[in-house]
């Protein structure tokens, strides 16, 4: 469900909807992510793994699809928005 352009899990949005949602992994993993971030719960080591490894696969499709951009390209992304 996207939101602010952003996936997020429906319990988030939506506190008061029913629990018997079926949520994905990543969105479980996104909302243990997050208690962790907020709420300072501890983070499962095997979800940091998880997260690290989709990171890095996304990274690398975006590198094989647009390249690698120079610092000062990124930069001046950056103040165009």
């Amino acid at each position: 469900m996207p939101f602010g352009g952003y996936m997020m899990a429906a319990s988030c949005i939506m506190p008061f909807m029913s629990t018997d949602i079926k949520i994905t992994a990543i969105e479980e993993d996104f909302e243990s992510i997050a208690r962790h971030a907020f709420n300072r719960e501890p983070l499962d080591p095997e979800v940091a793994r998880r997260v690290q490894e989709r990171a890095a696969h996304v990274t690398e499709k975006l590198r094989l699809t647009h390249g690698v951009i120079d610092d000062a390209t990124f930069e001046s992304l950056l103040e165009e928005e």
